[in-house]
Order: structure tokens, then C-alpha cells, then sequence
């Protein structure tokens, strides 16, 4: 009886996860496609696309900023790890130890590339990169670098700007994608394109926000959220510490975090690193032979929070906390219901003598 009811709960299991699947490829993935962009600028011909003239499928995201393109300019000029950074989340740029630290100022120095340059992605010899360049870095290599216009990068698409009424401006982004073979194309949309949505999201509104000179102070909703990354990480680490024969499993989010911190100087990064290996290790070791149900509801609800439209991290570290405070009140709550118990049973038995 208890295996049937395993085995129609796993069905059950497998079967919301493909619905959730289906609701990302057939409503979710449209609309990042096409995040901000104007029935206009979807049909509207633009710098780079006779760069894949036949792509698989193609991504037109857009923003207005306001402020002239003069102003918009320089913040995508000095795009790259050697120079700005890409003003998107350096937490998970560093966590893959790219060493991304993003500037809130115009350097003059760093606003000319040209055609032919690789834009790095990555600090040179990167040691995950899979594909060596000559120049040491991992990245798109510059086809055009037209000022106050446009910069299309081999592998990554168009940054087109667009002077628009009362001195704003439009801000472009085209991503052609070649064709892939099936399988490579289901791993695509699973896996690159959502992280891949949110970071360049994130980057589009960091330019917005430099080019209109708004600053962005630390929050108390940020605040909350480190708290919650903290408490979330000491909690995971402890069950882990507390599972006999398994403590072992602690050395390897303290060499992530350890090798983000030398890679990168980033204790943010280092933090979310620790956190997220130590809730996959104590997830694993909580469920056993659900395992593989845990990691695939983690990867939903990760996916789900990049793909709102809020700040990721706090995001993360709000739920965190959420769910640590939840976790602590049903540790009291089952403290005082063994208190009660306790005390009804001593009055029962003094009530015989």
C-alpha cells in the first residue's frame, strides 16, 4: 500500500512539473521574448540582423529611458568584465567566478572599442571556460561599434538606441539564436534562456538607472534579505553538521564559498554560493529517496523568482527568511505541544495515586 502511494504521488509529482513546463513554453517564454517591445519594434528592421539570417527564433526586449541618447551611450560603451561590468546581478556572474564588479561612473578611458575586440565576459585564463580565445577571456568578439547608435556582438545581438520625443530614449536589445538540433533546442528554453532573461532584464534597467542618475541605496527589504540568506545558510549547515556519517558534505559549500571569495572579493556572491549548495546538500539528505523531487521544485522556484519583475535577491532572501521564521514557530509549536502533553500525563497519573 505504501509503494502504490509513493508511486502515485512521484506520478502526481512528475505531472505538476510538466504542467509547469508547458505553462512556461507556451505562455512565460512568448512574453520574455518579447519583454517592453512595441508591435513596432518586434517587426521593425534593425543594425545585426543579417548577422544569423535564418535564426531558430529571435528575442526583441526594449525600455524607455529618460534621458537623451547622448547620456545612455557611454554606460553601454564601457560594457564588460575589464571595464563597467554589466550593471545586471554580479552576485550570479560571481558565483561562476566571472569577477564582475559593476561601476555607477562614466570613465572616459573606457569608451572606445572597436570593431573585430572581444567585449570579455570573463577575467582572462577563466578557469570554467570551456571555450579557449586567443585573447585569454571568454566572450562575443565587437562587429560594429557605432557611437551614439548601436554595438553588435558575435553570439549575443544588438544594443540599438533610439532618440525618441522629449529627449528620451528607446533602448533595444535583439537576440537572434541559431538553429540547434532538438535536444540542444528543449536545454535552450529549459535552462540557458530564463537565467538568461533575467540577467539581461536586469542589466537594461541598470543602464536605465545610471543614465538617469537615480541612485539605488541599500533597502530595508535588501536588509531582510541578507538576514535571510544568513539564518538560511546557518540552519542548512547545522542539519547537515547533525546527520551523522553525512557532516562530511559541509566541506564542499565552504570551498565554494572560500574559492568565490578568492576568485572574486564578493561576500555576496560567497554567501548566496554557500547558501544554495548547503539547501542542495541538506534538501538531499531531508528527503532521501525524494531527492530528485526536490531538485526539480528548487529548479522551479528559482527560475519563477528570476522571472518576476522585483530584485532577485531580495526575492530570495525575503522568502528565506519567510520560511526560517515558519520553520522556528513549528519548532515551538511542537515544543509546547510535548510541554502539554507532558503535563496532562503527570496530572492523569497523580490523579490514580
Amino acid at each position: 500500500m505504501a509503494a502504490m502511494k509513493n508511486r502515485t504521488l512521484a506520478w502526481v509529482f512528475v505531472g505538476a512539473f510538466v504542467l509547469a513546463v508547458g505553462i512556461y513554453l507556451w505562455v512565460v517564454f512568448p512574453w520574455m521574448l518579447h519583454w517592453g517591445a512595441s508591435p513596432a519594434e518586434l517587426a521593425k528592421p534593425l543594425p545585426g540582423d543579417d548577422v544569423v539570417p535564418a535564426p531558430w527564433y529571435r528575442s526583441t526586449r526594449a525600455l524607455t529611458i529618460a534621458a537623451p541618447v547622448e547620456d545612455v551611450w557611454p554606460w553601454i560603451a564601457q560594457l564588460g568584465q575589464d571595464r563597467g561590468g554589466f550593471y545586471s546581478y554580479t552576485w550570479v556572474e560571481n558565483m561562476l567566478l566571472a569577477n564582475i564588479h559593476n561601476t555607477r561612473a562614466v570613465t572616459p578611458g573606457w569608451l572606445e572599442r572597436r570593431a573585430g575586440e572581444l567585449l570579455p565576459l570573463t577575467p582572462p585564463n577563466y578557469p570554467l571556460g570551456l571555450v579557449k580565445r586567443r585573447e585569454g577571456s571568454v566572450g562575443p568578439h565587437i562587429l560594429k561599434f557605432e557611437p551614439n547608435a548601436a554595438v553588435i556582438l558575435d553570439g549575443w545581438g544588438s544594443f540599438v538606441l533610439l532618440p525618441v520625443a522629449s529627449g528620451y530614449t528607446r533602448f533595444i536589445i535583439r537576440d537572434p539564436t541559431k538553429p540547434l538540433p532538438f535536444p540542444a533546442q528543449v536545454l535552450w528554453k529549459l535552462f540557458f534562456e530564463p537565467g538568461h532573461f533575467a540577467m539581461e532584464r536586469r542589466m537594461m534597467k541598470g543602464i536605465k538607472v545610471r543614465a538617469e542618475a537615480a541612485s539605488g541605496p541599500i533597502t530595508a527589504g535588501q536588509s531582510l534579505a541578507t538576514t535571510g540568506f544568513i539564518l538560511t545558510a546557518l540552519s542548512g549547515a547545522i542539519f547537515i553538521a547533525l546527520v551523522r556519517r553525512k557532516r562530511f558534505w559541509l566541506a564542499l559549500p565552504l570551498a565554494y564559498a572560500g574559492l568565490i571569495l578568492i576568485a572574486t572579493a564578493d561576500p555576496q556572491a560567497a554567501l548566496i554560493g554557500f547558501t544554495a549548495l548547503v539547501l542542495v546538500i541538506a534538501g538531499c539528505l531531508h528527503f532521501r529517496r525524494w531527492w530528485w523531487a526536490y531538485l526539480l521544485s528548487m529548479f522551479v522556484y528559482v527560475n519563477a523568482v528570476l522571472l518576476i519583475n522585483w530584485d532577485a535577491y531580495t526575492a530570495f532572501g525575503l522568502v528565506f527568511l519567510a520560511a526560517f521564521l515558519l520553520l522556528v514557530l513549528r519548532l515551538l509549536s511542537k515544543k509546547e505541544l510535548v510541554s502539554s502533553i507532558k503535563s496532562r500525563e503527570e496530572a492523569r497519573l497523580k490523579s490514580r495515586v
